[in-house]
């Protein structure tokens, strides 16, 4: 690690590829002029794919244990309280354990919407943050939304700076030499398999669709806790045959190009990565309008579908008309190129670090 370079002291609960990970990951290698160390508060398992494989980013760990986890990062972060501490969605607990450990540099990134499951925990845990807070740190939302609702739910922090997750414009870019289709022959998801990621309503529009677009196949890229769920569900449907559950992908953006249409109905996100992901290489996109997809699609509302009780037939009636898609993703293509580049978010948060 550089002595001549400050440090920013990364904290994050796992290591495991997700949204949050890929953002650090894209972090250190594109910011070079500070030095990173990392603390994962939660220790993943051997047989997932960890960010900082071939990364030589100082890694410390905490334990799945809560107690031992705030003890450990406690004892790192009083080692190392004169850095700057860049935290991400770790929740007040941790926050507080900052505080404690006598944190005074601390840049807080929320990544998400929901902060309790019950009125009991929302007493609790509202509480907590009050205690967890200085009026030193900062924090920045991945999106309007995630903003607005920490400021709503959980604290009236003063100023929220709003810094879209980042993007390669390198990295995502159109196929060439592809052939538009003027009705679907692949939909895809790309995501986590979890429970709000509405995967078993996703599966019911794709067997109302089948029965419109004879040759279409839709495939479902990602893993996560409902896969077996999901493989049951489709057995029981009878559509071993259409359905196909890819597993993980290392290389999301040639899924993007290949596909003609990908398909999110999500029931919740503090963002979408994906959506901007797709649409970045010209792929296009029906999404479930929930905030975040109606901040992300502002002014192309034709990509979003209502999440009524005629969802399969909303989905329906944008894929009759695909060449219209086709020819809106490449103008939003350019919009977003503007909106969402890393060159952006690198730039606003060196902006941030500097002003601490």
């Amino acid at each position: 690690m550089s002595l001549d370079r400050q440090v920013v002291r990364l904290i994050h609960l796992s290591s495991t590829i997700g949204g949050i990970e890929v953002i650090i990951k894209k972090l250190i290698e594109n910011i070079r002029d500070y030095s990173f160390s990392s603390f994962i508060i939660r220790n993943s398992s051997q047989c997932e794919i960890d960010i900082y494989d071939g990364i030589t980013t100082p890694v410390s760990k905490g334990s799945n244990n809560n107690c031992m986890a705030l003890i450990k990062l406690i004892i790192y972060a009083r080692k190392n309280k004169d850095d700057i501490f860049h935290v991400f969605n770790i929740g007040p607990l941790f926050l507080l354990a900052l505080r404690i450990a006598g944190v005074k540099k601390l840049v807080y990134s929320i990544h998400g919407t929901i902060y309790w499951n019950s009125n009991k925990q929302k007493k609790v845990f509202k509480t907590i943050w009050k205690w967890a807070i200085r009026k030193e740190y900062l924090f920045t939302c991945n999106s309007n939304f995630s903003g607005m609702v920490f400021k709503r739910d959980v604290y009236q922090v003063e100023d929220i700076q709003l810094l879209y997750n980042p993007f390669d414009l390198r990295q995502f870019i159109p196929k060439t030499d592809k052939k538009r289709a003027a009705v679907p022959r692949e939909i895809v998801y790309v995501g986590r398999l979890a429970s709000g990621k509405n995967l078993v309503k996703w599966i019911d529009v794709a067997d109302l669709l089948k029965t419109h677009f004879d040759s279409v196949i839709f495939n479902i890229f990602g893993h996560g806790p409902e896969e077996n769920l999901l493989k049951s569900y489709i057995r029981s449907k009878h559509l071993e045959n259409r359905i196909f559950l890819k597993g993980q992908v290392d290389a999301p953006e040639k899924i993007y190009r290949e596909a003609d249409v990908l398909l999110f109905l999500s029931k919740y996100e503090s963002f979408g990565n994906v959506i901007v992901e797709s649409i970045l290489c010209g792929t296009p996109v029906i999404a479930g309008a929930i905030p975040a997809m109606r901040e992300i699609f502002k002014d192309f509302p034709e990509f979003l579908v209502e999440m009524d009780e005629n969802l399969g037939k909303n989905v329906l009636q944008k894929l009759k008309d695909l060449e219209k898609l086709n020819r809106l993703a490449l103008s939003a293509r350019e919009q977003f190129i503007e909106r969402f580049g890393d060159e952006l978010h690198y730039k606003k948060l060196r902006a941030i670090y500097a002003s601490i």
